[in-house]
């Protein structure tokens, strides 16, 4: 599955959905939690200067715990 998210420059979380589906709702919505959940550092200045927020595409792949 592929999550996006996008950031303010401070690491605050403006916005985030499902790019591509695990084709379970279960799992979407526990990688939409997670990353609601998650602490994000910001970004400096020289990093897409003219640009407040920054949009992130992240694969995630879930395993069984053994």
């Amino acid at each position: 599955m592929k999550i996006w998210f996008v950031l303010r420059r401070d690491g605050s979380l403006a916005d985030s959905g499902i790019e591509q589906s695990s084709n379970s709702t279960l799992l979407d919505e526990a990688a939409r939690k997670t990353v609601g959940r998650a602490t994000f550092i910001g970004f400096p200045e020289p990093f897409m200067a003219d640009q407040e927020t920054h949009r992130f595409s992240v694969d995630l792949q879930f395993r069984p715990a053994n």
